[in-house]
């Protein structure tokens, strides 16, 4: 058991990586409808966590529709800001931005799915944020945990892997997600 993990020296990646972050390429490489279809549905409230300039929010505000709410939070604020002005000129009413601290996420809402994409590894106290993530999420839900290769090495995939089931996640699956790690956590029922 890992008690407190800290990933020391954590790499940030830079505002300006926005345009690599989101382009037509990567769109047909890491398809945000073919990954996350199975698991959003209508209606649902649900948070990406590192949004970014919304790769992955823009198509979970499709899927969850008028009827659901897209939490979008991420630690750069010109990301946030990017991302606003795409929801603003697409009309995605249904994604509330969010900008989280050093502490954790900072929201109170309870969610109905989670995606953590390329954020663990840029982030110092893991632990504290997966904790967060059990807390916000309903039960029975799921959180899909996504890290780049080779950046995060299988040994500290696996760290933080760890470190999601102490926090009392379950193991689901492993995804196939092209030049990444990823695994589908999901929290258990409350027994009280």
């Amino acid at each position: 058991m890992m008690h407190g993990y800290t990933h020391k020296h954590a790499h940030q990646c830079p505002h300006k990586t926005a345009l690599i972050l989101d382009n037509w390429l990567r769109k047909l490489i890491h398809n945000p409808y073919k990954l996350l279809e199975p698991l959003v549905e209508s209606s649902m409230t649900v948070l990406d966590f590192g949004c970014g300039n919304g790769f992955f929010s823009m198509p979970l505000s499709s899927l969850v529709g008028p009827s659901g709410t897209v939490i979008a939070v991420d630690t750069h604020q010109e990301m946030l800001n990017r991302l606003q002005n795409k929801a603003d000129k697409h009309q995605f009413n249904n994604i509330s931005i969010h900008k989280n601290t050093d502490e954790g996420i900072g929201i109170n809402q309870k969610v109905d799915f989670a995606l953590a994409a390329y954020i663990f590894y840029e982030l110092d106290n893991q632990l504290a944020y997966l904790n967060e993530l059990h807390e916000q999420l309903n039960d029975g839900c799921f959180l899909l945990l996504i890290e780049p290769n080779p950046v995060v090495s299988k040994k500290k995939f696996r760290q933080v892997v760890n470190l999601a089931l102490d926090t009392g996640f379950e193991a689901v699956e492993n995804l196939s997600v092209p030049f990444s790690q990823s695994i589908l956590l999901k929290k258990g029922y409350s027994t009280y």
